[in-house]
């Protein structure tokens, strides 16, 4: 297994733990496509863990039941495309080839115009990406025409994705494949993209334990 395929294994794992507790059973799957630039997996087994609900902790409401096995297969299928795109950037050594922000909002808004106006993009290029592996569920799942974005934002540690525009035949299909986007950016580092976790101070933010460091280094300079 190379170094990217390494890494991908590693964030797509660490996604999903970080959503639905431990996962001694989870099995990934890489796909083999002969020139791909992409390392594309296939993931399944994913054991959904749920919230205590006397654990002390606040959980928001839903119509929607993320433990339901649908809806975690779903978490799935955005997890795995997001590494995919994440994919792309891998380094040689193991780090992330940086990408522009400006060439990221005009790269998505090229491949997606109707779903992506360029004056609704108000994301880091970590969440760029799982914007995009959206989109790609979205037009594989054939629920992608007719729908125009009015803004997606960061909003409480969480990506909020609104609409100007959705087709009144498949509105609900749309609806659940936007939460996911959503209920997995809880889990996406703001700043690199790697696994993270919500973490608090002056902003509520998404971030993993080195950019969660570095932003602590930070304050502390009184930067």
């Amino acid at each position: 297994m190379s170094i990217r395929s390494r890494r991908a294994h590693r964030e797509l794992h660490g996604y999903l733990e970080r959503l639905y507790g431990p996962q001694g059973s989870l099995a990934i799957r890489e796909i083999v496509h002969e020139g791909a630039i992409r390392v594309s997996l296939m993931v399944s087994g994913t054991t959904a863990v749920r919230p205590d609900p006397e654990d002390g902790q606040t959980y928001s409401g839903s119509s929607i039941d993320r433990y339901a096995p649908g809806y975690v297969a779903l978490v799935e299928k955005l997890a795995a495309r997001l590494v995919a795109v994440r994919s792309e950037r891998y380094s040689p050594g193991g780090g992330l080839e940086p990408q522009d922000q400006n060439d990221a909002e005009y790269e998505l808004h090229a491949d997606y115009p109707q779903l992506f106006p360029l004056s609704c993009l108000e994301l880091g290029v970590p969440w760029l990406e799982l914007a995009r592996a959206g989109a790609e569920v979205l037009r594989r799942d054939d629920i992608l025409e007719g729908v125009t974005s009015s803004q997606l934002k960061q909003k409480f540690a969480s990506l909020r994705w609104y609409f100007d525009s959705q087709p009144r035949d498949f509105i609900d299909q749309v609806n659940v494949v936007i939460g996911a986007v959503e209920y997995l950016s809880t889990v996406v580092c703001e700043t690199c993209g790697a696994p993270g976790k919500h973490r608090r101070g002056g902003w509520h933010v998404i971030a993993c334990d080195p950019c969660s460091a570095e932003r602590d280094r930070s304050r502390k300079r009184g930067g």
